[in-house]
């Protein structure tokens, strides 16, 4: 049977933002009438502008686009209740304001619209610092690049964490398409992390920018669930044969999409 009678499929969720961004339109898994509220944010350590995109999937019979939602109230507010940020409609559906995000303190993100209340929690934790970049040659005859770089940091102990590494190469993403380098730290808890990860390769004079991203769990778990996604949907054997499912969502209400709060740690290297 075609999965498409079962399923609408053009859902497009375009992760373009800084330091999270995966850049992969993401097929969705809806039923036939299904058409949901769209809410992905990221909030990060620090004064920044915080973005929350709202927008509204078409359903399986309508052939358009998501339709950007530009009348709903967006409001952050941390666990104390003290602080509250009336988010305001910028443009095409982005509710913007400039936010300073508190590290060990949990944030709700609430969105009202057509009368429901759509909320996502997630935990900020304390920064961990990138300790040091190191440079290893590679002898593998290809065209992907000689050299790959390892990332050293020291893990908090006694409590889980759990880490993305974003690698910045000239301006330009890099990485394996199935790859979003995310890692908890069952293997190190503790102790002195020392990770490289697949399809991130250099040549000499490459100048790349490496961000270790500290998120929590619920972030983790998005982030873990929609690489399942990609790599079944680019795998050796080419795009899946099977509708994918919908990466796992820390919205309620049925919601498709993400919140995420977390800080990122930076290093520059030129490899030399």
């Amino acid at each position: 049977m075609n999965h498409h009678r079962l399923f609408k499929s053009i859902v497009f969720i375009t992760l373009s933002f800084v330091l999270f961004s995966c850049e992969k339109v993401i097929d969705l898994e809806l039923d036939e009438s299904s058409s949901r509220i769209v809410i992905e944010a990221n909030l990060l350590e620090g004064e920044n502008q915080f973005i929350v995109s709202v927008s509204q999937t078409a359903s399986y019979y309508d052939s358009s686009l998501p339709m950007a939602i530009e009348d709903a109230e967006v409001r952050l507010t941390d666990n104390t209740n003290k602080v509250t940020y009336d988010i305001p409609h910028q443009t095409n559906g982005l509710y913007i304001q400039n936010v300073e995000g508190l590290s060990n303190t949990s944030y709700t993100l609430s969105v009202m619209h057509n009368g429901n209340e759509y909320t996502a929690v997630s935990y900020l934790p304390k920064e961990v610092e990138l300790s040091k970049l190191e440079i290893e040659e590679d002898d593998d005859d290809d065209d992907e690049g000689n050299y790959r770089l390892f990332v050293r940091f020291h893990d908090p102990a006694g409590e889980r964490n759990f880490y993305r590494v974003v690698y910045t190469r000239m301006g330009e993403k890099v990485g394996r398409n199935s790859s979003l380098n995310i890692t908890d730290d069952d293997f190190f808890d503790g102790g002195h992390a020392r990770l490289r990860f697949r399809g991130n390769r250099y040549d000499l004079g490459d100048t790349v920018a490496v961000d270790l991203i500290h998120m929590d769990q619920a972030s983790f778990e998005y982030f873990s669930s929609l690489e399942d996604i990609l790599g079944s949907s680019f795998g050796p054997g080419g795009p899946s044969a099977a509708a994918p499912g919908n990466p796992t969502t820390n919205w309620s209400l049925g919601a498709v999409g993400y919140f995420t709060a977390g800080n990122a740690n930076r290093k520059v290297i030129i490899i030399k």
